[in-house]
């Protein structure tokens, strides 16, 4: 069942578990809203972060290590999704990388060009898993985003990607914009509905 987290409904929220003690968390809405539905008929555990991490995501993330939960994170290939996956995995020895590989950046490669300055922030990420998959941005200079799934929209219409107010920021250039057609959403500067629609369309 898709839940909105906010530090409002947390508040009267002292303990949080999963029942397979695993965690899946991924940094789109999209690929949340995808994973939602390729799991309905599973006891998987997924929650979505809609990019830099919230004090709500936070606070439901320790409660979850606490009760001894593995967290998997995924995020964007690019200088602030590996800040974001180093800051959460410093955060607990049971977060751990998921779907971070330099093969997996291969596949989710855009073109959406990286500058000098972004790139000079993986210049201080430290942690040693990151080490290839920093290497080959840096080779590549290039982002890679986990919604670049237009393949498997076509072959699928329940896949929508959706996006708020940046789809050029996951490589939705215009062409693919109309390549999508109805299967591309744009919900403007409002990221929470994003989120609030995602879940209801992964239902």
């Amino acid at each position: 069942e898709e839940y909105l987290v906010t530090l409002s409904n947390l508040s009267k929220i002292v303990k949080a578990d999963s029942d397979n003690k695993r965690v899946f968390i991924v940094e789109n809405q999209m690929v949340f809203s995808y994973l939602c539905e390729c799991f309905k008929d599973k006891s998987i555990s997924i929650l979505c972060t809609s990019g830099q991490l919230k004090t709500a995501a936070l606070i439901l993330i320790d409660m979850l290590c606490k009760a001894g939960c593995k967290i998997y994170y995924s995020g964007d290939f690019d200088p602030e999704g590996i800040e974001i996956a180093e800051k959460l995995i410093q955060r607990d020895k049971n977060i751990v990388p998921w779907c971070f590989s330099k093969e997996n950046y291969r596949k989710a490669i855009s073109e959406n060009i990286i500058s000098d300055e972004r790139l000079k922030k993986l210049d201080k990420i430290e942690n040693i898993c990151f080490k290839e998959l920093i290497e080959e941005i840096k080779k590549e200079r290039k982002a890679g985003y986990q919604e670049l799934l237009l393949d498997k929209m076509k072959k699928d219409e329940t896949v929508v990607t959706l996006v708020a107010a940046v789809p050029t920021n996951i490589g939705f250039t215009e062409d693919k914009r109309k390549e999508a057609g109805k299967q591309f959403v744009d919900v403007g500067i409002a990221e929470e509905h994003a989120a609030v629609m995602a879940a209801g369309m992964a239902i």
